[in-house]
């Protein structure tokens, strides 16, 4: 069983929200196990093993190639565990005030559409004298609006890219310490098919 304690999550993790949503995560972990192409397939090894025997050379190598995933199988869950335990929520944090940007900016654009609208709207009923002046507002508001757009998307876009990459960069990290424990369980794995 993998659990989580208070030493394996870092201090920000501690806050009450934070640490309930953690433990959500890892509650789940027993229902992932099966639910992962490498949980079926180790399930079905182990299964047929028993139905054909452990003794026969069949259902000894399907028992041995069963566990083994089981084993992989659990790292791989360990590892996405500890990615939405550790990583996601940081990211969360970090990009935090670039998204609150970028949706003010989304909203910018919105308005400036609906006054581009608005103001579009009135030229159809506007009386001849005064024809010239809302053409003038139009392209004024049509030059904001396309100012706000292009504002609005090179906020959504650096937020991203943000996002992505300190993505990667933690999730390297977290892959890179479960990939020893993975080397463990193939050396372990390949002693025991050796005997």
């Amino acid at each position: 069983m993998f659990n989580f304690t208070n030493r394996h999550l870092p201090n920000d993790l501690l806050d009450p929200h934070r640490r309930k949503a953690a433990e959500e995560i890892t509650m789940d972990y027993e229902g992932k196990k099966e639910s992962t192409t490498l949980g079926k397939l180790s399930k079905n090894c182990i299964t047929s093993a028993e139905t054909l025997g452990r003794d026969g050379p069949i259902g000894s190598g399907l028992s041995k190639f069963g566990k083994l995933q089981a084993d992989i199988n659990d790292s791989y869950i360990k590892m996405v565990t500890e990615i939405q335990i550790n990583v996601l929520p940081l990211l969360r944090d970090e990009n935090a005030d670039a998204v609150e940007a970028a949706i003010k900016s989304c909203k910018d654009v919105k308005s400036a559409r609906l006054s581009l609208d608005s103001l579009k709207r009135s030229l159809s009923g506007a009386k001849p004298e005064k024809v010239a002046r809302i053409q003038q507002s139009i392209e004024t508001a049509e030059d904001d609006f396309v100012s706000k757009v292009g504002d609005s998307m090179d906020k959504m876009k650096k937020t991203l890219d943000s996002a992505q990459q300190e993505f990667y960069q933690k999730a390297s990290q977290l892959v890179q310490s479960t990939e020893k424990e993975l080397e463990e369980i193939k050396v372990t794995q390949e002693t025991l098919a050796g005997q």
